[in-house]
């Protein structure tokens, strides 16, 4: 892949701070004070090694500012004409010479704007043509998916808010803190945070530890806010369940009260309500799928796309590219920078490319109240998105900016439960910290740390992750044996994935009634025994159980007459790593879990690359407390 990714910056001011939500900060250096004379959201130590003027925030005068050639153009902001062709980098096209970009024509309507679609990600402009939507206009989109945010961490709290950001740290009719609410937040969930990204940093950790879903309706599908007050279009079903919607979705005084939310516009509020109570400036926007298709759209345009995992995930149907996602904005230095459950998601939900189409101070912002829900009458017609066409483009030029991709687990993400059979279920969250999107790669799951004397359970093919992206790899059955207690993830494990960072990629669970009953010496102990083994290998389009020819409907039969199944392990092996990433592995490994317990083998075993009609090896005699005899 063309692409080494850098990932954000954070600079601490005189600080020295760690920041789990934003992971481990890269390429940091400590300032004695970070000053941005020109506001252009690059402080003057750093516009000193760029080269360009601290005085000017467009300082070769190419019509770009310095921050954004710097992140997101990749052009050199001390060179009007960074390729020497005579075009300045300013231009519509030659903006496009340093970065993967994805080209998009669009139709808008309110409250989808022109403006609202311009940032770092993205640049908008309307184009003559007639739109087909009602009041509609039609705008080209440049979009910059693997920009990377700078953001120098300044003192907290801020000793003023400008007046035009006034209203983005005032309460309204929906993010209404109170002063017990807001006393709450300053003097115990940020308390001691000595920056304005700490600060951010804490309040998301809060609602990520502290807060959970309470339903998943769509508030504005039964109401909206018109003229600052609350607009019924539906009931939910009785008066009292009104203002319960109300309480839990809307309001995020009380949501904060009892810990609860709704979905993401719900989750935006309430993260509003916080970040405006702790001083912070916040706004909330509003995504779309690059791609959502409907009846009487272009045919699949995703095929258009040459990087191919941008076009995963999309399919034909009613909103096949997926639901609108909307989170925040919060504005340090300068510049309005993307929140959600971190900072700087990136423009990516799931592996779906997303276009911000507006802003809003407050929802009472939002004119699109009076347009059809989605499988309402007059919805296609009413819409307020459309794409025409999509494409992209490599960068004809190499940029000199430091690249990586960063994937990373951590022990707080893997989630371990045990099973009524015996067997445990084990997830794990896998984040991309870097700008640029990650290859497939192996995920492997043991008993044990591998590194000593640590047991294969599974081998999983996961990913591409966007940048910003998180992937949840799940096993639904992993059995320990009786000496085993630790459950550990490596990603990458064979390295194959160039990283910035190759420390993050390990995460273990230790399940603690296991490790007492072994450190104390209570298991139970019996006669020695023989543990037996059978093995089930599936090909590209063939399978063998034990040496035959099989396939599922036909394997059932054959694992009955298997002998001794609670003394037997059931190993699982594929012909070629190219079966663990397909889409449907986690299926097989699902039906597998299945018959081993419905059968009751001892546990299943992924023991890898095995050609059809391998047979289990020879059976293993275990001493009393379960573990093999040498």
């Amino acid at each position: 892949m063309y692409l080494r990714s850098i990932s954000i910056l954070i600079i601490a001011c005189g600080l020295c701070w760690s920041n789990p939500v934003l992971g481990a900060i890269s390429n940091a250096s400590l300032q004695p004070a970070c000053v941005d004379s020109d506001a252009d959201g690059l402080e003057d130590s750093l516009e000193a090694k760029l080269g360009t003027d601290p005085a000017r925030a467009d300082s070769d005068g190419d019509g770009l500012n310095d921050y954004d050639e710097h992140c997101k153009y990749r052009t050199d902001p001390a060179k009007k004409d960074t390729d020497g062709d005579g075009t300045p980098d300013g231009d519509w096209a030659e903006r496009r010479e340093y970065a993967y970009t994805v080209r998009a024509v669009c139709e808008i309507r309110p409250p989808n704007t022109v403006e609202g679609m311009n940032d770092l990600y993205q640049d908008a402009r309307p184009v003559g043509r007639t739109a087909r939507l009602k009041d509609g206009t039609v705008v080209e989109v440049l979009l910059f998916p693997f920009s990377t945010p700078h953001v120098f961490a300044q003192p907290y709290p801020c000793a003023a808010i400008p007046e035009s950001l006034r209203k983005y740290v005032e309460p309204d009719l929906s993010m209404n803190f109170s002063n017990e609410m807001q006393k709450e937040i300053r003097e115990k969930i940020v308390e001691g945070a000595a920056t304005d990204v700490e600060a951010i940093e804490k309040i998301l950790a809060w609602m990520a530890g502290e807060t959970r879903l309470a339903n998943d309706l769509p508030e504005f599908a039964f109401f909206n806010v018109v003229d600052n007050k609350i607009v019924w279009r539906q009931s939910v079903g009785s008066p009292q369940q009104d203002e319960q919607l109300l309480q839990t979705n809307f309001f995020g005084d009380s949501m904060f009260k009892s810990r609860l939310h709704g979905t993401c516009s719900s989750t935006a509020t309430l993260r509003a309500t916080m970040l405006r109570a702790a001083g912070i400036p916040t706004r909330l926007i509003q995504n779309l799928p690059l791609i959502n298709r409907y009846e009487g759209d272009p045919e699949p345009l995703a095929e258009s796309l040459r990087m191919r995992i941008m076009a995963k995930g999309y399919d034909w149907g009613q909103g096949g590219g997926g639901a609108n996602h909307v989170y925040n904005e919060v504005f340090l230095n300068h510049r309005w920078i993307r929140v959600d459950n971190v900072i700087n998601p990136g423009p990516f939900v799931g592996d779906k490319l997303f276009v911000k189409v507006y802003s809003l101070a407050s929802w009472n912002d939002r004119s699109d109240w009076r347009t059809p829900r989605p499988q309402e009458e007059g919805w296609n017609e009413n819409r307020d998105f459309r794409t025409l066409e999509v494409s992209d483009a490599y960068p004809k030029y190499r940029s000199s900016a430091a690249l990586a991709i960063d994937m990373a687990v951590e022990n707080a993400g893997l989630g371990v439960t045990a099973n009524a059979n015996g067997s445990f279920t084990a997830t794990i969250a896998i984040r991309n910290k870097g700008a640029a999107p990650s290859p497939e790669f192996g995920v492997y799951f043991y008993a044990g740390d591998p590194q000593g004397k640590g047991r294969l359970l599974a081998r999983h093919g996961s990913g591409p992750i966007m940048p910003g992206g998180t992937w949840n790899e799940y096993n639904p059955e992993l059995r320990l044996g009786p000496d085993e207690d630790t459950i550990v993830v490596i990603i990458d494990p064979d390295d194959k994935v160039r990283e910035l960072d190759e420390s993050n990629n390990k995460a273990s669970h230790v399940v603690e009634g296991r490790r007492s009953k072994k450190s104390s010496g209570l298991q139970e102990v019996g006669p020695a025994r023989q543990r037996h083994f059978v093995t089930l290998v599936i090909g590209e389009d063939k399978m063998t159980f034990q040496g035959q020819e099989v396939d599922w409907e036909q394997l059932p039969a054959l694992l009955e007459k298997v002998p001794d199944r609670p003394q037997t392990v059931l190993e699982v092996a594929v012909t070629s790593e190219d079966i663990e990433r397909r889409d449907n592995w986690n299926e097989t490994l699902a039906r597998v879990g299945e018959l081993h317990h419905r059968y009751g083998f001892e546990y299943p075993s992924i023991i890898g690359v095995h050609p059809l009609g391998t047979k289990g090896g020879p059976s293993q005699l275990l001493s009393p407390d379960g573990s093999a005899k040498p």
